[in-house]
């Protein structure tokens, strides 16, 4: 009785044993064949305006890029939108794997030599004089960068009420810039401000200057445009000019074509996408421009990529950053409501330089 009982249960063993391995091969050359499939479909897919779509692993590879400047050598990766974002821990941006932060020592090295103009509102102005007290400060020997010379009220509202520092350059163009000073260190280059609170106004000027009735972004390497928020905020101000108004989005899509026809392979130009208001007006309209803006820039890169042109206008996603922080006691607080503290416009100034560092790269 033992002995039959034994019998029966080391034929179960067996049994099972072969309905175990007969089950993992299915799985693994039946169920897992499609996954193996299904996941080499997905690194073919090519750019889709989802902004939940990320970068596989494979095709993370293929957009890792070095970029040689001088003796100095710079490696990055071109992320998708939702890469870009990075996330945080308190105050402190953690940028996604390809980024990292740059010391202001690297990026002064990197930015020697260029002429960078920024055009945009008071956000605008406060990052950009931000990012010149970086470039200007650089210790050689401790790299460290006091915060009085990049957040007192004297660097980042610099010409806001008064004139305190004349720009002697371009007095005889409509779009005079609120401020230039040569790039720091020693080769030479520009570093310009320029006021422009609405799309209109921004594509008046670049209508100028591509008619050539203007000439402030001739020389100009790098062209970072930061504004958006006065469309959500004060509508009132950013009217159209056309005696049949244009929607918004259409006056965004047609200053975007503009900046697509003003690049060039020695001038890379950056769509920096809105932060939002505090108090949370025009959260979702500002939204709705930044996904419309990135998707119309993918669009024109691709366009131009089936012509063998590589687009050199490209974006940074700082409003999709900097939206975790914006709202309620989670906001990086600035003076007012639109304006962000030092910890963002940090932000976007590591960002714009990881994408210049990728973009220069790809574009040669």
């Amino acid at each position: 009785m033992s002995r039959s009982r034994s019998m029966v249960q080391s034929r179960k063993f067996w049994q099972g044993t072969v309905l175990v391995f007969l089950l993992f091969h299915f799985l693994y050359h039946g169920v897992g064949e499609q996954i193996t499939s299904a996941y080499e479909s997905a690194t073919q897919v090519g750019t889709q305006h989802q902004g939940s779509l990320e970068l596989t692993a494979e095709s993370f590879r293929r957009a890792s890029v070095e970029l040689e400047v001088g003796d100095k050598q710079y490696h990055s990766y071109s992320l998708s939108r939702v890469e870009q974002r990075g996330h945080w821990i308190g105050n402190t941006w953690i940028p996604s794997h390809g980024w990292r932060y740059h010391s202001a020592k690297e990026m002064r090295d990197f930015y020697r030599g260029k002429s960078i103009l920024w055009i945009g509102d008071s956000s605008a102005r406060r990052a950009a004089t931000t990012m010149y007290g970086i470039l200007n400060s650089t210790n050689a020997t401790t790299m460290h960068v006091p915060v009085k010379i990049i957040n007192d009220r004297s660097v980042i509202d610099v010409n806001k009420k008064k004139t305190t520092e004349h720009c002697n350059q371009w007095l005889n163009h409509s779009h005079h810039p609120l401020l230039c000073r040569p790039t720091p260190g020693e080769k030479g280059g520009s570093f310009v401000v320029l006021t422009s609170n609405c799309l209109t106004g921004l594509e008046i000027f670049l209508e100028a200057e591509l008619s050539g009735q203007s000439n402030v972004t001739n020389e100009m390497d790098v062209v970072i445009l930061s504004l958006g928020i006065w469309e959500g905020i004060r509508p009132r101000d950013c009217k159209d000019r056309n005696e049949s108004p244009r929607t918004l989005l259409a006056r965004q899509n047609e200053t975007i074509a503009l900046l697509a026809k003003l690049q060039s392979e020695r001038r890379t130009i950056v769509w920096r996408t809105s932060g939002y208001s505090g108090n949370g007006v025009g959260t979702d309209l500002v939204h709705n421009m930044n996904e419309k803006a990135m998707d119309q820039i993918e669009d024109i890169a691709s366009a131009l990529r089936a012509r063998n042109v590589m687009s050199n206008l490209t974006f940074v996603d700082w409003g999709g950053a900097v939206r975790p922080r914006s709202f309620a006691i989670e906001r990086i607080t600035g003076d007012i409501h639109p304006h962000y503290g030092l910890e963002a416009r940090h932000v976007l100034i590591q960002m714009i330089m990881n994408q210049l560092i990728a973009q220069s790269a790809i574009i040669g």
